[in-house]
C-alpha cells in the first residue's frame, strides 16, 4: 500500500498570532498585554498612564508597564474601556506596581496620551479576580490542546 502526504506550506512573512507565545511579555517589570487588534492599542495608549505601549510577538500584541498604578488598575481600565476578559494578561500579581522610573520612549507610534482615562474608576462589570495574568494551568492547556491536534493530525496521515 503506498501512501502520499502533502501539507500546505506556511507563506513566508506572515506571522501567526494568538498563539501561547502572546501571553509572555517580554519586560520583567509589572506588566500588561493585550492582542494587537480592533481598539486595543488606543485603549492602552489610555490606560498606561504614559507609559510607552510596545508591540512584541511579531507585533501580534502589545504591553505597558503598570506605571504609577498597580496592575489591578491597569486591567480595570482596560475592562472599563469594554476589552474582553480574555483579551488582558499580565506577568505579576494584581497588586504589582513598575519599579521603573525612567520610561522608554514610546516605540510603536508617536503622539501618546499621557493623561488618565476618566473611566479609570472600576464600573463593577469586571470579574471578581483581576489578576488577568493567565494561570499555568491555562497555558497548560493551551499546550495540551496544540499537542493534540498536531498528535490527531500524524495519526490521521498515517491512516489515509
Amino acid at each position: 500500500m503506498v501512501s502520499a502526504t502533502t501539507s500546505a506550506a506556511m507563506p513566508s512573512g506572515s506571522s501567526l498570532c494568538g498563539t501561547p507565545t502572546q501571553y509572555d511579555i517580554p519586560n520583567g517589570d509589572a506588566a500588561c498585554g493585550v492582542p494587537k487588534k480592533g481598539d486595543h492599542v488606543d485603549l492602552m495608549k489610555t490606560c498606561c498612564n504614559g507609559a510607552p505601549v510596545v508591540a512584541y510577538d511579531n507585533d501580534c500584541a502589545v504591553y505597558c508597564l503598570a506605571y504609577k498604578q498597580s496592575v489591578e488598575d491597569l486591567t480595570n481600565c482596560l475592562y472599563a474601556g469594554k476589552i474582553p476578559y480574555q483579551d488582558a494578561w499580565c506577568n505579576k500579581p494584581k497588586n504589582a506596581t513598575a519599579t521603573q522610573t525612567n520610561l522608554p520612549s514610546q516605540t510603536s507610534s508617536a503622539g501618546h496620551s499621557s493623561s488618565s482615562s476618566p473611566s479609570k474608576t472600576s464600573s463593577g462589570s469586571s470579574p471578581s479576580q483581576t489578576n488577568a495574568a493567565p494561570p499555568a494551568e491555562q497555558k497548560s492547556k493551551a499546550n495540551m490542546a496544540v499537542s493534540i491536534i498536531i498528535t490527531i493530525g500524524i495519526i490521521a496521515g498515517v491512516f489515509m
